[in-house]
């Protein structure tokens, strides 16, 4: 999953030359930058522009990071897409907001037209977690416990066209199973309740699933990546157990 900082596609240019050049543009930004997260506080889309904003701090620059959640995201990019023209205000999002999400309902407004990236900042995997009452312990076992129990299983996801719905749905697809899907305003919220009990399973991101897992949360079944990851090197990869998910 990839995480791009996107502007009203007017400013987009200027604003990756001043976020990222050397040299950049001469009076950009003059003001602080205000960037809003369409997810709830504590996931990974929250803590990127926040960890970006301590080093514009660094050359003597203001980001200021704002929590707007609703619609899957479109409350924030109609925001933004909507917003002057002066590249004072960001969006924050992933590949579902931008290439999902259009497909599957009408917008305010139009994603090619209104908004284009700034710049990637990072892209990471995502892991298949489920709730330790789960009886399965691998992919296999998982497929079977959903295949004999249909409808009992149900898997969180950062909400409605996001990365986590998507590969939910398509591992669905793929191994034949009914999980029912509960959409949250972000990837805190979801991994709170699948901790609790709440919820089964989840694709989170390799990154916030490593506390949970050291805490004995939950449990990893798989990594949605071409190969393992470091951090994580006993967990198989969804490939490696006849799911390729990458």
């Amino acid at each position: 999953m990839g995480f791009y900082l996107t502007a009203a596609r007017a400013v987009a240019t200027a604003a990756a030359l001043a976020l990222t050049g050397p040299a950049g543009a001469q009076d950009y930004p003059s003001k602080p930058i205000k960037v809003l997260v369409p997810a709830a506080a504590g996931g990974i889309g929250d803590i990127l522009p926040r960890i970006m904003g301590q080093k514009l701090a660094e050359s003597g620059h203001t980001m200021i990071v704002e929590n707007r959640t609703g619609g899957a995201g479109v409350v924030a990019a109609d925001a933004v897409a909507k917003a002057p023209p002066d590249g004072y205000l960001l969006l924050l999002g992933n590949q579902g907001l931008f290439s999902i999400r259009p497909h599957l309902t009408k917008l305010p407004y139009d994603t090619a037209k209104d908004l284009a990236p700034v710049i990637l900042l990072v892209t990471v995997p995502n892991i298949l977690i489920v709730h330790p009452s789960v009886p399965a312990k691998n992919l296999q076992e998982l497929i079977a416990y959903a295949k004999a129990n249909p409808g009992k299983l149900s898997y969180a996801s950062q909400g409605v066209g996001a990365s986590g719905h998507i590969a939910g749905e398509l591992f669905k697809q793929a191994a034949g199973v009914e999980i029912t899907h509960v959409p949250y305003r972000g990837a805190a919220p979801a991994a709170q309740d699948l901790a609790a009990g709440h919820v089964s399973m989840m694709f989170d991101v390799v990154s916030l699933a490593l506390g949970p897992l050291k805490a004995g949360a939950v449990r990893a079944i798989g990594v949605a990546s071409p190969e393992r990851v470091t951090v994580l090197p006993d967990v198989p990869t969804m490939a490696e157990q006849g799911y390729p998910m990458e």
